[in-house]
């Protein structure tokens, strides 16, 4: 699999900083040149070298496949809302860890510490997530910066765009599953933990929860269209469904 393949990889790799790319990625000259000044977000600002600010360091992706195709702009949706929307929040809150491509990760740490990820799929579905928890439980950090934007492509028919949210969700349940789950949260406080919950398996859960929500939201308003019930009338009985929803259910 893939992490297996990183890990034998990782034996020839000689620079300091390791990226972690997929096939499906890409980049631009220009993107390129801004990588020596992205990275120094890696170092201690007061120029110690010894001393890394964080062991991860992920950035923007922008989907190219976004015109291909309807389900194609939903893949391109869903991924700008958590590569990028959500990975800021994580990092506001100190709990983002690694999740996979494209992320810059020490090499030097990685190569002592377990490698880029755990090589067992039938137990690690979701590989990457691992080296995010290997970086918690030695007390290091993962960051987020707005300062580069990779390519990447996504599936754009229903069927593959299926099998690939099965695959993440499994990841994600399998995750929760795991020693380092329990190793990591002996040590956190009640806020913390429901932040490092939503930045694994709770992002899946929020959106299950947002999708029957619009659901039933949806087949309640049909029902009262079919009994010719209006929003005026809704307002008489006092009715909560008469007033316009600032915050979704699924948010809260």
């Amino acid at each position: 699999g893939k992490s297996a393949n990183q890990k034998h990889a990782l034996l020839f790799c000689t620079g300091h900083v390791l990226q972690m790319m997929d096939a499906n990625m890409g980049a631009w000259m220009g993107e390129a040149f801004k990588v020596p000044f992205a990275m120094r977000q890696m170092l201690d600002p007061g120029g110690d070298r010894r001393q890394l600010t964080c062991r991860i360091l992920g950035f923007r992706e922008t989907i190219f496949t976004r015109e291909h195709s309807a389900v194609g702009e939903a893949m391109a949706g869903s991924e700008w809302t958590f590569g990028t929307i959500f990975q800021r929040s994580l990092d506001f809150l100190g709990v983002r860890m690694h999740y996979g491509h494209p992320d810059f990760m020490c090499g030097f740490w990685a190569s002592n510490r377990g490698s880029t990820s755990k090589a067992s799929p039938s137990l690690n579905v979701s590989e990457d997530m691992f080296a995010g928890l290997n970086l918690w439980l030695r007390k290091e950090r993962s960051k987020h910066s707005d300062l580069l934007e990779w390519e990447k492509g996504r599936e754009v028919d229903f069927v593959a765009s299926s099998v690939f949210f099965a695959k993440i969700s499994s990841g994600a349940s399998s995750f929760l599953r795991t020693r380092d789950i329990f190793l990591i949260c002996e040590g956190m406080s009640l806020f913390r933990q429901m932040s490092f919950f939503y930045g694994s398996a709770g992002f899946f859960l929020n959106n299950a929860v947002v999708d029957i929500s619009v659901m039933i939201y949806v087949c309640i308003f049909l029902c009262l269209a079919l009994a010719s019930v209006s929003i005026a009338d809704l307002t008489l009985l006092g009715s909560p469904l008469a007033v316009e929803w600032l915050v979704p259910v699924g948010a809260v």
